[in-house]
């Protein structure tokens, strides 16, 4: 019987409910945005179990394509054979950051979670994906029950110079499976279906994918597919999507309107709660509406593309100067004078600066493609605090 495991997916939910198992939620773990989990092991020990994850997936989405496990980044080739319009993405990155199995193991251990290893079918083989999974196995990092991604998205038009049908990657993905589950049988191979947006036309690659691919696929050797649905949840009543409702807002009796952001103390830690999303909203108000202002003092860098940023090296502790110019006073338990909590938490923060500090932390590089949607960020937050 095949199993259907669903990655990268964000959900509303409406009312409290008991989830299905614990690997319903689970994040891409990719690391060419942000600092090394080893820069502070025991910050990511201490904050892991936090995330209640069930599933963490390396080396990431359609990075996996390119990726080269052996040297922690991509491989060298800037195109993948059958397949002339994949492009390679770690030669438009300013900066090289290794992201190797031993690192990805700190974060699996300290979340107690299992990994999705998606294995590299278009520029890699597969005796180096068994090599890569023989390498997890030896660092404890494959644990009974882990899950492998035999392959990323192959259904979009773009591949079918690699895999013409459904059937022809499931052809491959049968080989692939069978050898995965002869050298370690506690893991699962999983194939790759096509999700909804896909599936838009029936004459659409996508649309016929599934029907092949289900038809082809041998269950002895495959545990079952994974589905990428790429959920943008809007309006039940209008069908307007979180977007397109955001736009319209901003553009009715905002044009006019001016916006300093003022972050404070926003690493690469979860750089997508507050650091890309504070960027994101200045690159879309643009240079004559719209400036950022910057404080941290080792992750102060601000993109190229936003010629009114600027990035200045003091810590958390500038919030008590902004609120002297603003003449509201120090407040208690953040700091505040002749406060024991504020003292305290002042220790903690120093610590913790002083940890970040000591590793050597790198340049912010947010690319206008991968920056985060900044209102569905914002939506989400307010129905957390509801």
């Amino acid at each position: 019987m095949l199993k259907l495991l669903v990655l990268s997916c964000s959900t509303a939910v409406a009312a409290s409910r008991a989830l299905a198992g614990a690997s319903f939620l689970g994040f891409n773990v990719v690391n060419l945005q942000s600092g090394n989990f080893t820069a502070d092991a025991a910050y990511t020990a201490a904050t892991a179990g936090a995330l209640q994850a069930g599933v963490l997936r390396f080396p990431g989405g359609n990075i996996a394509d390119f990726w080269d496990w052996r040297v922690g980044w991509c491989v060298a080739a800037p195109n993948a054979s059958g397949c002339p319009s994949c492009r390679n993405p770690c030669p438009s990155k300013l900066r090289r950051r290794t992201y190797l199995l031993e690192e990805f193991a700190v974060a699996l251990r300290a979340a107690e979670a299992l990994p999705v290893y998606t294995l590299n079918m278009l520029t890699a083989n597969l005796t180096e994906s068994l090599a890569m999974l023989a390498h997890a196995e030896s660092i404890g990092a494959l644990p009974r029950g882990a899950y492998v991604e035999l392959g990323g998205e192959f259904y979009w038009g773009k591949f079918e110079g690699r895999w013409a049908t459904g059937a022809a990657y499931a052809a491959e993905a049968n080989t692939w499976a069978a050898a995965v589950r002869a050298r370690f049988p506690g893991a699962r191979a999983m194939a790759v279906a096509s999700h909804s947006v896909a599936m838009k036309d029936p004459a659409d690659r996508g649309f016929l994918w599934n029907e092949q691919l289900y038809a082809a696929l041998d269950p002895a050797a495959v545990a079952g597919v994974t589905l990428h649905p790429y959920l943008h949840l809007g309006d039940a009543v209008t069908g307007e999507g979180p977007r397109a409702k955001g736009e319209r807002q901003l553009a009715h009796g905002q044009q006019r309107r001016k916006i300093v952001v003022v972050e404070v103390g926003a690493g690469f830690n979860t750089p997508t709660v507050t650091r890309f999303p504070a960027e994101a909203i200045v690159r879309e108000f643009g240079p004559a509406r719209a400036a950022l202002v910057r404080f941290n003092p080792s992750d102060h860098g601000v993109p190229t593309d936003l010629p009114r940023a600027v990035g200045i090296a003091q810590g958390w502790g500038v919030l008590g100067e902004i609120e002297q110019q603003l003449g509201l006073g120090g407040r208690e338990g953040v700091g505040g004078p002749g406060s024991a909590a504020g003292s305290s938490t002042a220790d903690a923060r120093a610590a913790s600066e002083a940890r970040l500090l000591a590793a050597e932390r790198p340049a912010d590089e947010c690319e206008p493609a991968v920056c985060c949607d900044w209102r569905q960020f914002l939506t989400s937050l307010r129905s957390s605090q509801a």
